[in-house]
């Protein structure tokens, strides 16, 4: 390939190198209004998305749930009153297979489709599948912070766990987007998303806590999580847009005098 085959390269947003160096400062009012509008305008390909997603999620559930009947692994379990138990060991079980083989898969899928769309590209709904090639390392990016979150949980702090746990859903919110955009390893993501994001850490503290509440309300009202749950992926790439940057690959065509990226 000669040099002039080579695809350009174009950086849309912001640049890791300064944010990192000099820090980086949002305007938060600016970040979720162009957030709003970005939801609204890809909201169709995210619902199909998501409803792929959840279809099948429910597809591999019950394949893990059949399977396990029939090996003899799962048996029904009553209270005292005769009714049918769901919380028992084994349906845990499979919850924990879904979060470490499937969830982690899903929500690099999600990202990496709203950061498409922060830079004006399009996506297709069935791109939310396209990242279970990378699972392991996935699967480690999404378990450390539930699991630190979990453990402050689990420290009977009351509503005081929420601090800690919003600290660490803030900390970690660079390291898929990072993984998946600049394909570097998980033992590499978390350490610079970490220190990228306590550059700026009230501001996305403030973004994170905000996110939390509407997920709250969303669930209350549940229809609202149709739109929530893609405004909150729109809201991450966003973020990582003005923080980090997007690197693009401008390759031209000759025979037609245009570009695609």
């Amino acid at each position: 390939m000669s040099e002039q085959d080579k695809p350009t390269q174009l950086q849309i947003g912001g640049n890791l190198t300064n944010s990192l160096t000099q820090g980086f400062k949002l305007d938060l009012k600016s970040v979720f209004a162009e957030s709003f509008q970005l939801t609204l305008k890809n909201f169709s390909t995210l619902l199909l998305a998501g409803l792929a997603a959840v279809g099948f999620m429910m597809l591999v559930a019950s394949v893990l749930v059949h399977g396990g009947e029939l090996l003899g692994f799962i048996k029904e379990v009553v209270d005292e009153e005769g009714n049918p138990v769901i919380f028992t060991k084994e349906m845990v079980t499979i919850a924990l297979l879904m979060s470490v083989f499937v969830i982690p898969s899903l929500i690099a899928g999600f990202t990496m489709m709203s950061i498409n769309h922060v830079v004006g590209l399009k996506s297709k709904p069935l791109m939310v599948f396209d990242f279970f090639k990378y699972f392991g390392p996935l699967a480690i990016a999404f378990a450390v912070p539930n699991m630190l979150s979990m453990l402050f949980m689990n420290l009977g702090l009351g509503l005081f766990a929420y601090f800690p746990s919003i600290y660490i859903s803030a900390i970690f919110s660079l390291v898929i987007p990072l993984m998946i955009e600049r394909k570097i390893s998980v033992l590499q993501a978390v350490p610079l998303s970490i220190r990228v994001v306590h550059k700026g850490l009230m501001q996305l503290f403030i973004i994170h806590a905000v996110i939390n509440l509407l997920m709250v309300v969303a669930v209350m009202t549940v229809v609202g999580l149709a739109f929530v749950i893609p405004f909150a992926f729109t809201l991450q790439a966003l973020i990582y847009r003005e923080v980090c940057g997007i690197r693009l690959s401008i390759e031209v065509a000759k025979d037609k005098g245009e570009f695609s990226a």
